[in-house]
């Protein structure tokens, strides 16, 4: 079993993530944690896509700076998932990657659903375009591992990276509607 730190930035590192990944999980209970919540989900997806291209699939820049820190000091490298580091090696859960991997994905999504949802963000373009996204991300943790680097012979890959990344465009292009026939109704 390994411990969850070794020193202070380790443990920043560990807080910070624990509590980005409770904000992306739970953040649309609270109405305080509503829009940072949908803004933290749609950083998440995107990294996990754009970055994900050059990076590998699920890339997360915290996990990466945590990681290179860990081998730096100490010789130690995460795994590419950070929930991997957490519930495989250090809480021993009879869990594998892939599942991880797939529960991830189903709960980032309906947290992002139900935060559209309380946000009157949600319409069925949007809930489909997130069932669309919930069914290839699932189908790329079955076919490949998570930090699979695109190549050209990815095409499920290359196609549910350009279905995210329209997705999180398309919220983004509807928050900013909401906002601008939000200031024209109060002027």
């Amino acid at each position: 079993m390994i411990i969850l730190y070794f020193d202070k930035i380790d443990l920043f590192f560990n807080v910070l993530h624990i509590m980005i990944i409770l904000i992306n999980s739970l953040g649309w209970i609270f109405n305080i944690t509503l829009k940072p919540s949908l803004y933290l989900i749609l950083i998440t997806l995107f990294c996990w896509t754009l970055l994900g291209i050059f990076q590998g699939i699920g890339f997360c820049p915290l996990t990466y700076m945590h990681s290179h820190y860990l081998y730096t000091n100490y010789e130690f490298n995460l795994p590419f998932s950070y929930l991997d580091y957490l519930l495989i090696d250090n809480f021993n859960l009879a869990l594998t990657s892939k599942m991880i991997s797939i529960i991830s994905i189903f709960v980032i999504f309906i947290s992002l659903i139900i935060n559209l949802e309380k946000s009157n963000l949600n319409n069925k373009f949007l809930m489909c375009l997130a069932l669309i996204n919930i069914f290839v991300w699932s189908l790329i943790i079955f076919n490949h591992d998570i930090g699979t680097k695109i190549n050209i012979y990815n095409m499920d890959i290359i196609f549910s990276s350009f279905i995210t990344l329209f997705f999180i465009t398309y919220i983004l292009k509807k928050m900013m509607i909401i906002r601008i026939n939000f200031f024209k109704i109060k002027v």
